[in-house]
């Protein structure tokens, strides 16, 4: 399990996000990767909600994909996100961006409790996402982010507010308050990064009307249980 340190949280309640480099190793997250392709290659389950994610978006991989639900589940993130906005947790929902999402960085600001409020009807912005990097975005961030947005009202499309890119290595977790303000990948006409966002809610935040599956949890009634701290498929660890 990943113990945070004060640092580490003050970063978080005062700036609205928290990268954690490295959390997983390459080889972890190359099997990970991988997988994403072929969930792209055979997935019917795409979203389009502007407002919360690209066209093309997959949701609830962590419900229907063994390798997600392992991902979603595993000791170091919902050990970080336990941390950061309480003990019990349920996911709320998956995003998973791949290769094959056909959208483009239009740079439009999400603010997941905005969305999670109007479309579950989510009470209080009680949950954060935890963004896992599928892929290599040291040099060109993988998402950029209004600093202290979370405890700001009224961020507009066109204002004039700083974007502070956030990159980071394969296995990169970079964690985000629900309130923050944030832009999936570089600004422009090129592809986002390929992600895996996973939304955990407290489990006292329950929404009002949420969507069901696959954009959003129905009403949980327990606590996550943390998978252990393999990703690999039993058959590969036995054979290890």
């Amino acid at each position: 399990m990943v113990s945070l340190d004060s640092e580490q949280l003050r970063q978080f309640h005062d700036q609205g996000f928290l990268a954690l480099p490295g959390l997983f190793a390459f080889d972890e997250i190359a099997w990970v990767r991988d997988e994403a392709q072929a969930v792209a290659l055979r997935s019917t389950a795409r979203g389009s909600w502007p407002d919360e994610a690209p066209e093309g978006t997959i949701y609830g991989a962590d419900a229907n994909e063994d390798v997600f639900g392992r991902l979603a589940r595993h000791t170091r993130i919902l050990g970080a996100a336990s941390a950061l906005i309480g003990n019990e947790l349920y996911i709320h929902q998956s995003r998973l961006l791949t290769w094959r999402a056909p959208a483009r960085s239009e740079g439009r600001l999400v603010r997941d409790f905005s969305s999670w409020a109007a479309l579950d009807g989510m009470r209080k912005p009680h949950a954060a996402t935890a963004a896992v990097l599928l892929e290599d975005a040291a040099y060109e961030p993988a998402l950029s982010v209004v600093t202290g947005s979370h405890r700001q009202e009224g961020l507009s499309q066109g204002g004039s507010q700083r974007l502070v890119p956030v990159a980071g290595g394969t296995g990169s977790v970079v964690f985000l308050d629900a309130n923050l303000a944030y832009v999936l990948g570089p600004a422009g006409d090129r592809p986002h990064h390929r992600l895996f966002l996973i939304s955990f809610n407290r489990l006292d935040n329950q929404p009002g009307h949420p969507r069901g599956d696959p954009y959003s949890a129905l009403k949980a009634r327990a606590p996550l249980a943390e998978a252990d701290d393999s990703l690999w498929p039993a058959p590969w660890c036995a054979a290890g």
